[in-house]
């Protein structure tokens, strides 16, 4: 089996398919580039796999690769991917969505953010390197605990049971809401409550996101939303960032109608320099890496490397993006 792997840099393409060849197992052969306009003609004839590792894959490569069975996306987000490009060519384009590869490591990051956010741990953190010791000051600001806290979890899906198990631990109590209700009998084991999304609103002190980005989510948290939320709320993003209307929550933020906010990720992302958020001093930043670790990486590239052998198997893929699914 030939496939080529997509790395954008600081990865190494020549490593990043020798990488992946191990990992795909005897019988393949994997040749890595750094973007598409990189790889030969003479390469993409005979490629029947694309890995999208995050660089831009559309028509101008798709239709050079006419062997070609599956785009896998070693991850969740396929941004990058021209799916109707993948369609017209009759190309599935596959991602990791029901691994759980990084679905306990995103929860750990919603509860420690949460967490720093509630105990002002960046504020402080950056007093005491300014040589002030601020305590004082910010237990005047208000510093407050997790436990006895409510957690309102926006989408219940793999990573939202995990950040509800998390929360447990935290004596928190769980309200939820999402598109696709599930049963009674999972709600009784997470300890979770169904709430309508403008009841969870008003009635969460840690607001956590855990939806895809369609066009049914695009700004789900906007002006409107930011105003339901308790002055002394959390918002912890860690979905996608034009899930939250960007300037609806710099005012937001600004104008303290709301307490904090924890990205991880941005619309645009990166954030450019001068992205007011940057400049704001109840924001905890993570630079899209909510979902990242040594262990996490490695089932990631696990389960898409197993998705490309099913194919090669003549089995249908796991994980592919439907039709109509907007980025």
């Amino acid at each position: 089996m030939k496939a080529i792997a997509l790395v954008q840099p600081p990865h190494e393409p020549a490593m990043a398919g020798t990488f992946f060849g191990y990992l795909l197992g005897e019988g393949w052969e994997v040749k890595g580039f750094g973007a598409q306009e990189d790889v030969p003609d003479d390469v993409a004839a005979e490629t029947e796999f694309i890995l999208a590792a995050l660089a831009r894959v559309d028509a101008s490569l798709i239709d050079r690769c006419r062997k070609l069975r599956l785009i896998q996306v070693p991850g969740h987000g396929f941004e990058h991917v021209d799916v109707e490009a993948a369609r017209a060519a009759a190309v599935p384009v596959a991602t990791v969505a029901s691994s759980g590869a990084e679905a306990h490591t995103v929860a750990e990051w919603t509860i420690l953010m949460a967490g720093a956010a509630s105990r002002r741990l960046t504020q402080g953190h950056n007093a005491l390197a300014r040589g002030e010791f601020a305590n004082v000051t910010l237990m005047q600001e208000g510093v407050f605990e997790l436990a006895g806290k409510t957690i309102g979890i926006v989408g219940l899906g793999r990573i939202g049971r995990e950040v509800a198990k998390r929360a447990r631990g935290f004596d928190m109590k769980i309200v939820y809401h999402d598109a696709y209700r599930p049963g009674p009998d999972v709600e009784q084991q997470l300890g979770a409550e169904y709430r309508e999304l403008d009841a969870l609103l008003r009635e969460a002190d840690v607001v956590t996101l855990h939806v895809p980005a369609t066009g049914k989510t695009k700004a789900l948290i906007g002006a409107r939303e930011l105003e339901m939320m308790k002055p002394e709320a959390i918002l912890v993003n860690t979905s996608r960032g034009p899930v939250v209307d960007h300037d609806a929550l710099v005012d937001a933020l600004r104008s303290k109608s709301i307490r904090a906010a924890a990205l991880d990720v941005y619309d645009p992302e990166p954030p450019p320099p001068d992205d007011p958020l940057l400049a704001l001093d109840n924001v905890t930043f993570s630079p899209h890496m909510a979902g990242v670790t040594a262990e996490s990486l490695l089932r990631i590239l696990q389960a898409a490397m197993a998705n490309c052998n099913r194919v090669a198997r003549g089995e249908e893929p796991l994980d592919v993006v439907e039709e109509g699914t907007e980025h």
